[in-house]
């Protein structure tokens, strides 16, 4: 089984389209969605919702473990805006603690360093992806998988050039 973590549903309906996943439990404290081969958790923004549904989602499907995967959008310093780039670590900027995911085999995309904020911001201090769930997402994820199966890719939604407004749809 695969598992994926979205903040947002606009991040998560391309997947759900993708995989014709279906609502599942209607009753949950997340929006979960399930195929035969990949279930999918939509958290809310923040560490402490995409924490909770990553574990959430981790005890309900104990019986069937498999590898996570967080997809989302972030802001970058440089990177063209729609650029897929594949999680090298990820560092909570709160407490500075750095989380890396292992990997086994090449990533299909470039990669970049993840600085996970707690508030929104656009003073992209370094070249790295700026999102708010990253760090949270790995923290929790590898409590339950080995550091091999819990990944994250992050599409550029905003950087120097093309800033974050007020008014759009785009976060970080």
């Amino acid at each position: 089984m695969l598992y994926i973590h979205t903040a947002l549903p606009a991040e998560a309906r391309p997947i759900i389209d993708h995989y014709a996943l279906r609502a599942h439990d209607a009753s949950a404290p997340f929006s979960l969605y399930a195929g035969p081969q990949t279930r999918l958790v939509v958290s809310g923004v923040g560490k402490t919702a995409t924490a909770a549904a990553v574990a959430y989602t981790c005890a309900r499907f104990s019986d069937q473990p498999g590898p996570w995967l967080n997809v989302g959008i972030a802001g970058h310093k440089t990177a063209a805006l729609g650029t897929a780039l594949w999680v090298q670590k990820a560092v909570d900027t709160a407490t500075n603690t750095p989380f890396f995911p292992a990997l086994a085999l090449s990533p299909p995309c470039a990669g970049s360093v993840l600085q996970t904020v707690d508030q929104p911001r656009a003073d992209y201090l370094t070249a790295a992806l700026y999102d708010m769930e990253g760090s949270a997402f790995f923290q929790t994820a590898q409590r339950f998988v080995a550091s091999e199966l819990a990944h994250s890719v992050k599409i550029v939604s905003d950087n120097s050039e093309a800033p974050k407004t007020e008014n759009s749809s785009r976060r970080m």
